[in-house]
Parts: C-alpha cells; sequence; structure tokens
C-alpha cells in the first residue's frame, strides 16, 4: 500500500443522496440468522451502539480514538495525490461518509463502492441506506485522467493501472485517521465500478475480506495474479447492454476456482430480497467453497434494461442482500 497522504476535504460535502436506487432504510437488516445468512454466527456487526473495539477477532485501525474530523451522515469530498503512478493519474478525490453516532471507540466494518462511468463517489450504490450506524463507506470517484479514452470511469483497460494505488493510499488514509475493522473491508461496484471491484478482489483479496459486484467484468490480468480467496457476490441481468452477461459469468467462474468450489449449486434466498413488477432473480449459492470464502450469484431479468444503477438497486440485492452475506461470513480457517 501507498503512503497515507490523508488528503485535505473539500467545502461540498454534501447530504448522502437518496433516491438514487438504494433499498429502504433498513430493508433486509443485516441481523445474523436471517433467511439466506451464511455462516451462522461468524462475523455478524454490533448492534447501533456498539463499542469496545468491535467483536472478537476484531483488528482495529490505528485511526481509533480519534475524532470524526468532519460532519455524520454525510458524503464529504475529499483529494489526495496519488504516489507511483503518472503524474496526470495523480490527483484523485474520494468521498467519506461516517455513520450516525460514529464512536472513534469501535471498530467498524468499511466499504468501499465504485459508481459507474459518468458518475462520482458520492452517487454510487446508496449501500448507508441499509447499513445505518453499522459502517464507514467510502465512494471512490472515476476520472477522465486515468481512463484510455477520456470517459469519466475507471480505468479498466491496462495493467499495471493507476487504480489500485489509488485504492491501496486511500485505505491507508482512511485507516490512520478513522476507526475501522481491518478485518472486513469489502468492495463492491456497479459496471465501471464493478469492474473495479473485480480488479481490487484480484489484487488486493489479502486485504479486501469480500466484494460484490452489480454488473461489470473482468479486466485482462496476468496468470497467477489471482491467488487469494475472496468472499463473493455478484449480480449480473441477463441481457445487459453495456457488460455482456457472460463476461459476468465468466468473471464469476474465476471467482468459483479461486474459492475451490465446485460447479454444484443450491437455492440462495437473498436478504431484504424485492421483486419489482415483472423481474424475476434467480439466486445460488456454489457448494464445496474454502470456509469463509462461498460464491453467490444471482441472475436477474428484466431489472436494468436500459443499464440503470437504481434498477440494479431496485431488488436490495446490491444494498441489503450483499450487506448481510458479508456479516454472516464464516472465520476461514
Amino acid at each position: 500500500a501507498g503512503p497515507g497522504a490523508g488528503g485535505s476535504p473539500s467545502n461540498t460535502a454534501g447530504q448522502a443522496p437518496g433516491g438514487s436506487g438504494g433499498a429502504s432504510a433498513g430493508a433486509g437488516g443485516a441481523s445474523a440468522g436471517s433467511a439466506g445468512a451464511l455462516g451462522g454466527g461468524g462475523a455478524g456487526v454490533a448492534g447501533g451502539g456498539g463499542s469496545g473495539g468491535g467483536l472478537p477477532g476484531t483488528m482495529p485501525s490505528a485511526g481509533c480514538g480519534m475524532p470524526a474530523g468532519q460532519a455524520l451522515m454525510s458524503y464529504v469530498k475529499y483529494s489526495e495525490t496519488i504516489t507511483g503512478v503518472a503524474d496526470k493519474h495523480a490527483p484523485r478525490n474520494y468521498y467519506l461518509y461516517l455513520p450516525e453516532g460514529y464512536d472513534p471507540g469501535r471498530a467498524y466494518p468499511l466499504v468501499f463502492i465504485g459508481p459507474g462511468c459518468g458518475s462520482d463517489g458520492q452517487h454510487g450504490i446508496q449501500l448507508q441506506t441499509t447499513t445505518g450506524k453499522d459502517a464507514i463507506i467510502v465512494g471512490l470517484d472515476p476520472s477522465t485522467a486515468v481512463d484510455p479514452q477520456g470517459r469519466q470511469c475507471f480505468d479498466s483497460q491496462t495493467f499495471p493501472d493507476p487504480e489500485v494505488p489509488y485504492f491501496d493510499q486511500t485505505l491507508a488514509a482512511i485507516e490512520a485517521k478513522y476507526c475501522i475493522d481491518k478485518s472486513r473491508i469489502f468492495v463492491e461496484g456497479f459496471s465501471s465500478g464493478s469492474w473495479l471491484s473485480h480488479l481490487l478482489g484480484c489484487v488486493d483479496a489479502g486485504t479486501i475480506r469480500g466484494q460484490g459486484n452489480a454488473s461489470g467484468c473482468m479486466q485482462g490480468v496476468p496468470a497467477n495474479t489471482c491467488t487469494k480467496p475472496i468472499a463473493y457476490f455478484g449480480i449480473h441481468n441477463d441481457p445487459d447492454p453495456n457488460n455482456s452477461y457472460g463476461c459476468g459469468t465468466q468473471a464469476r467462474d474465476e471467482k468459483i476456482k479461486r474459492n475451490g468450489c465446485s460447479n454444484q449449486t443450491m437455492p440462495y434466498t437473498p436478504v431484504g430480497l424485492k421483486m419489482p413488477a415483472g423481474v424475476t432473480v434467480d439466486c445460488v449459492q456454489y457448494m464445496g467453497c474454502k470456509k469463509g470464502y462461498p460464491v453467490v450469484f444471482c441472475t436477474t431479468k428484466n431489472v436494468n434494461p436500459n443499464h440503470n444503477p437504481a434498477d440494479d438497486s431496485s431488488t436490495a440485492l446490491s444494498t441489503a442482500a450483499m450487506w448481510s452475506f458479508w456479516m454472516n461470513l464464516e472465520a476461514p480457517e
């Protein structure tokens, strides 16, 4: 990981946007033992008033005990200069969301979220509608400077790329200033942000406990780059006009192999699942995976005909379902 250059807060802090397709507050929740939860009693999250550094097995970061230093329940923009990349790739932004009642003595799960092209770090999947008081969220920012075609996207076309140093340095900055549980770091994304999630879930699997993907594919990386297992929850609409369903299943199959799973499946019931009119959802869990590293994949129909992130969240698969999946993971062997 690069040095933890903390960045400087912007004056453009805004309230966490609502109505961007996020599930309604508390939908499905993340209580241990709910339908479809994995690994009973493994890594449930402490209640809203949890304190004392977190649950057994928690790995508090160096920032525990430090004051929040920013508004709560808002996405606050920070700027940083990434080292070890081309000069034009160095200026980056991220958005930090601290929950209601943030307690510097409590180690929180940390979730990184990557939005699709043309969006920014505060308008990705609105996971805070589900996590409530129980997580710190970082919205990563796509950049026209890093995308080879000049789009406002993450760079998912080259390797090595500027996105891994961006993630590593941002994580170091968060760990240095805020109280997170280093054993419960997660990443999810939609479309371009999902490509990013696949990349980080490959390169940084030893740091990231679990990943979630709504649409998106996996870029080409050299053989033997993805070596460590990672808990995986994938969603892909069939068909998908921007990222083919076939490339989504190829990315899934890479996780099946890496996690040592078989091709046998059993039905999986996502927590908090919503079924808008005309939508079908078929979720399966793969069997025989390494303990603590499950693979779940959901195929949807008629969810995002226009590749709309709000539609992708309308089922609560990328909010309530992913959050519960992560919070109920068994401890690895």
